[in-house]
């Protein structure tokens, strides 16, 4: 029988290695490289040396990447001796032991090469091991290297953001494994174990498919997932706690978007607790995953308390009386039922209720819970660090400002926090490159826009009340309107030159975004027609008419905007009766 040297098994104080002599299934190999890549968290007893859990965690990290590059050199050399030795075999219905350890020696490369992000060197080796495996009797032994590649492609997929590519790998190793649970049945062979490591498997085929489908903006279809990957781990009583907080987080944001707080609440609350306990560990903490997902769930936490307000602003706004009617609604998803009844989870739950909020009071508590969250996330995401996720953080601290400006009573108070969400923004952008992130861009200077223009109908407001008409208070109405015809005007000119020609070539999205701020301009060039100039009146009509215009050609924006479009009519017929006559007017 051929000489194997199989890699690595932990043995006292050292990483040894036993030949192939030995009886331990290939499907049950443990390697450092499987460790450190099918894992977003590294198991240290299993991939360091013994060593006293204080060592330096640069030392840690740089033992592992000098540890790739050896195990690199190992597996290339022990590639190249089994491919010699099965040159006679490779085309053979037969599943041999050699075959399966060449299949997982591909796999392994394909790994570390996925690290280095040389994804195509990674897919050429993954696509080796499909070939080795994929026409052959898939007994257990063939099933792991079979999945573990289809998942690697997947992933591979996934970061050149073709996730239809990535679907399709996903399933197929679905089907395998479906397969292979069915052959199960009849299989005495199958011992515990090699069935325990391939329902690990295919808990992370399924974590794969939830990010997929949620790429893919199909939000049930992620949840479903996203459920059966929680459920099966509890089933099972085998989880990683990061992938359990960063899973059940993410269920919650997708009850969250369908206003269900009560089935959010219970995954926030799941997920705040697996954060608690994995900050007891000390492998999480050397490889900053903890960080990593405290700032996970302090996002989702606050948007949880976000759309508390959105929602509960939103019913009022609706003059719906009934609030006790709308809770009556909030039934639970019978076809996902709760999970986690056996957590001690009582404590997180109570830190935030489920109802509509309907008084300031009532409000304010949500408001300070989401803000208290938002903290933590800013103390975590930076500018330095992924820009992306500082943006949502950013973009929803402006939000929490201006959905509890709704509650506020005192017109003053409302003023100031228009201006927190006007800070955000201008923060925001400060800190980005319009070049690169243009969709962030547009959205901070709509929100910016927006806040200047709610300030403008406060201070407005205040002349009525105060019947104040000073020439510092004209001077400030001035400038927020100055402000907000900028940031507007930003908006608008970032699409392009001829709107005529660039409208028809923007999603449905853009061009509503568009269109609402030729509509909000209008109405700002509207307020300074009353003296009489040429410039503010024409402006005016322009933005009014252009609004009409392309709405029209658009039966969405037409149906969506309609009363908007109505009110544009009515007011270019209003303006020119009234100003037409002015030579420098333009009809």
């Amino acid at each position: 029988m051929l000489k194997m040297v199989r890699p690595y098994r932990q043995s006292g104080n050292t990483l040894c290695e036993f030949n192939s002599q030995e009886v331990v299934s290939p499907c049950i190999r443990v390697t450092i490289v499987q460790i450190v890549l099918n894992s977003r968290r590294v198991n240290i007893d299993q991939c360091l040396p013994a060593c006293n859990h204080k060592m330096n965690t640069n030392f840690a990290r740089m033992w592992m990447a000098n540890n790739m590059e050896r195990k690199m050199e190992s597996l290339l050399h022990r590639k190249s001796i089994l491919e010699k030795s099965l040159a006679n075999i490779e085309d053979s219905s037969q599943l041999s032991y050699e075959v399966v350890l060449l299949a997982n020696i591909y796999t392994d490369i394909g790994q570390l090469y996925m690290v280095r992000e040389d994804f195509n060197k990674a897919e050429t080796f993954f696509q080796k091991c499909l070939k080795l495996v994929t026409h052959r009797d898939m007994k257990k032994e063939a099933v792991l290297p079979y999945t573990k590649t289809l998942l690697d492609l997947a992933v591979i997929a996934i970061k050149q953001s073709d996730n239809k590519k990535a679907l399709s790998f996903l399933t197929d190793a679905e089907n395998a494994y479906m397969d292979f649970k069915r052959s199960q049945v009849d299989d005495k062979e199958v011992d515990k174990l090699d069935a325990m490591i391939i329902e690990a498997f295919y808990s992370k085929i399924t974590t794969r498919f939830a990010q997929v489908y949620d790429n893919l903006k199909i939000f049930d279809m992620s949840a479903k997932y996203n459920y059966s990957t929680l459920k099966r781990a509890i089933e099972n009583e085998s989880y990683d706690n990061g992938d359990m907080a960063e899973q059940s987080a993410d269920l919650a944001n997708y009850y969250i978007k369908l206003n269900k707080f009560k089935e959010a609440r219970r995954y926030m609350a799941a997920s705040n607790y697996f954060v608690d306990q994995q900050q007891n560990n000390w492998e999480a903490n050397v490889f900053g995953t903890v960080k990593t997902a405290v700032g996970h769930l302090s996002r989702h936490w606050a948007k949880y308390g976000i759309a508390l307000l959105l929602a509960s602003k939103k019913r009022l706004q609706n003059d719906e009386d009934n609030l006790t009617a709308d809770m009556d609604k909030m039934e639970l998803d019978n076809q996902m039922p709760l999970l986690f009844d056996k957590l001690p989870l009582a404590n997180y739950e109570n830190q935030i209720s489920i109802g509509y909020r309907t008084t300031f009071k009532e409000a304010k508590r949500v408001f300070l819970f989401a803000k208290k969250w938002l903290e933590k996330a800013k103390e975590i995401y930076t500018p330095d660090g992924d820009i992306l996720l500082y943006a949502d953080v950013m973009k929803d601290s402006a939000r929490l400002y201006d959905y509890m400006s709704f509650f506020e009573t005192d017109w003053r108070n409302q003023f100031k926090m228009q201006k927190m969400r006007i800070k955000y923004c201008e923060e925001l952008l400060d800190n980005l490159d319009p070049q690169t992130r243009m969709p962030i861009c547009r959205e901070c200077w709509n929100e910016a826009a927006l806040g200047y223009s709610a300030q403008l109908l406060l201070k407005w407001r205040f002349i009525v009340e105060e019947i104040n008409t000073s020439p510092k208070i004209r001077n400030e109405v001035q400038q927020l309107t100055e402000s907000a015809i900028e940031k507007f005007k930003n908006l608008i000119t970032s699409f392009g030159g001829n709107l005529s020609q660039v409208i028809p070539k923007l999603t449905f999205d853009e061009k509503k975004m568009c269109m609402d701020a030729h509509y909000k301009l209008a109405i700002l060039y509207g307020r300074g027609i009353d003296t009489g100039k040429p410039e503010p009146i024409n402006k005016c009509i322009f933005y009014f008419k252009t609004f009409v215009e392309e709405c029209s050609k658009d039966e969405r924006l037409r149906i969506e905007l309609k009363s908007d479009i109505e009110i544009s009519r009515e007011q270019i017929v209003k303006i020119k009766a009234a100003f037409g006559h002015m030579r420098k007017i333009k009809s």
